[in-house]
């Protein structure tokens, strides 16, 4: 039983692949970068491979599939997870256009007297929100860090330091901090 993930030596600069002996819980090599081709070379010596155990990535998807046909594959139970999460967030969390046009002529034309609900202003639409008006996690996420590295930005940190502090790639922090 192997389990094969890819990792950041250095991220957005440098990827390495581990395998590990799922058994005895000890990994066996790690492999340069991430791509398909050393996988797939590694696991062509390694015919034993029975199962194997992988992350989301297609480069490793490919390498097991090219070097290890024999070997049943499943993702890791990470993977797993984050998947039947996306799976269940994309239809609740999403709006409907069928939602709206099904409820769009269904409020009474006089507010029933006394119900303090018709005083509430209506939810606001968009994007940003999602079905029960909420913020959706990614947005406020994103809100989130970029306070983080304004108030970093505007106590004098550098940029290299609120990529350390943050744990964030240069990318983002140099986005955030509007080409500062």
């Amino acid at each position: 039983m192997l389990g094969v993930d890819d990792f950041a030596m250095r991220r957005g600069d440098s990827y390495s692949t581990i395998l590990v002996d799922l058994e005895r819980r000890r990994p066996i090599d790690v492999l340069p970068g991430r791509e398909a081709e050393p996988l797939a070379a590694w696991l062509a010596d390694h015919p034993e491979v029975e199962i194997m155990c992988r992350g989301r990535g297609g480069a490793s998807a490919e390498g097991a599939r090219t070097g290890a046909p024999q070997a049943t594959r499943t993702a890791d139970g990470r993977h797993l997870w984050k998947n039947l999460g996306e799976a269940v967030e994309k239809p609740v969390g999403a709006p409907h256009a069928c939602t709206g046009t099904a409820f769009a002529n269904t409020l009474p034309a006089t507010p029933p007297p006394g119900d303090d609900i018709w005083q509430l202003p209506p939810p606001a639409t968009g994007s940003t929100l999602d079905v029960c008006g909420r913020e959706r996690r990614l947005v406020a996420r994103t809100k989130e860090r970029y306070a983080a590295v304004r108030q970093l930005l505007d106590h004098g940190s550098s940029l290299e330091g609120i990529c350390r502090t943050l744990r964030l790639d240069r990318s983002t922090v140099r986005r955030f901090g509007c080409g500062t």
